[in-house]
């Protein structure tokens, strides 16, 4: 999916290797180190902060956390109703129904 987004392979390559990815934009290398400081500490650093927010300006930090819980929210409900591995739960039934 990243290829066909127009990732370059060796970005997919590092990002799999989980080293820095060859970003040729700073702004994907921007979301990339506020995400992955951001999931990996809980926090972001107040230069990760910073570059981020040059990049991409205050509004556009505010939409990347907000692509960030979604996403979040998304995992989870597709983690606690077992969406994509056959039947759920037995309770999710007859909560569905």
């Amino acid at each position: 999916m990243a290829l066909a987004g127009g990732l370059p392979q060796a970005v997919v390559d590092a990002i799999e290797a989980r080293t820095p990815p060859p970003f040729a934009q700073e702004d994907e290398a921007a979301v990339h180190a506020f995400t992955t400081e951001l999931l990996d500490q809980h926090d972001v650093g107040t230069p990760t902060w910073d570059r981020t927010k040059t990049v991409l300006g205050i509004h556009g930090v505010v939409d990347l956390v907000g692509i960030l819980g979604y996403y979040a929210l998304i995992s989870m409900t597709i983690k606690a109703f077992e969406i994509g591995r056959g039947p759920g739960p037995d309770w999710a039934a007859g909560a569905m129904a």
